[in-house]
């Protein structure tokens, strides 16, 4: 039973102070723990009663068991990026694919439009004239230019010079495409090997090219083709030269 009694003697306690030692009752625990016998009661250890938020205490063991949670935060950005990264690598090949179709439809449509803009000409008359609406001339005089030019692209006036050229020589089969819009010049020519060995190559495709700065050269398939002119106008472009 819970009894009043003076922690420090044991007397009783009446009025708030011990009638043996007159110790006050603001010194004395209240109702302090005592068992049948009158003997004080341990206080309970408070490290064996406390449980962690994150410990879990078992019916049959009463010792709290500590379970540590992994950390979730790295994991929970793997997952978000997870998805957007299947995203990216999904559209990329999508991109370039429709950018390939696109080229080529572009460069399909230019072939046919060169070759409805053709139709009723006759090569070597005076019918056919793809400089009628040229604005300007090429100087006659200037410096010799020789490159053999493989597939890509390449614009007059940076990566060859300007200049009236002809072809020296074909080895491959492919294609020409020639652009100048300040000149209203849109050309394709089919290149072949075989036809240059065996000089049917039109005339008209293989000399006289006036190459105006800013036109667009592109050569198209497993083809080379040499250049050469004895008129280039050498500016400040950084032009191709052969390899050694």
């Amino acid at each position: 039973m819970n009894i009043e009694k003076c922690h420090l003697c044991g007397g009783k306690v009446s009025g708030g102070v011990c009638a043996d030692c007159g110790m006050k009752k603001s010194y004395i625990t209240s109702k302090s723990r005592l068992n049948d016998n009158g003997e004080r009661e341990p206080r309970p250890d408070r490290k064996q009663t406390e449980v962690r938020k994150d410990e879990t205490v078992n019916q049959n063991n009463p010792t709290p068991v500590y379970n540590p949670k992994p950390p979730v935060k790295g994991n929970k950005k793997k997952f978000k990026l997870l998805p957007v990264l299947l995203i990216i690598f999904g559209i990329i090949p999508s991109i370039f694919q429709y950018a390939n179709d696109y080229k080529q439809e572009q460069q399909n449509e230019r072939r046919q439009a060169i070759q409805d803009s053709m139709n009723g000409f006759e090569y070597g008359t005076d019918e056919f004239d793809r400089y009628i609406h040229s604005y300007e001339d090429i100087l006659e005089t200037g410096e010799y230019y020789g490159v053999t030019l493989s597939e890509g692209s390449y614009e007059v006036g940076v990566d060859i010079p300007t200049g009236i050229y002809r072809i020296t020589e074909v080895m491959g089969y492919g294609y020409l495409s020639w652009e100048d819009e300040e000149n209203t010049i849109s050309e394709w020519f089919i290149l072949s090997g075989e036809d240059w060995e065996a000089d049917r190559l039109n005339p008209s495709e293989s000399s006289d090219l006036r190459f105006y700065t800013g036109a667009i050269i592109e050569i198209e398939n497993d083809v080379q083709v040499r250049i050469e002119t004895d008129n280039a106008q050498l500016g400040e472009g950084i032009y191709l030269m052969d390899a050694e």
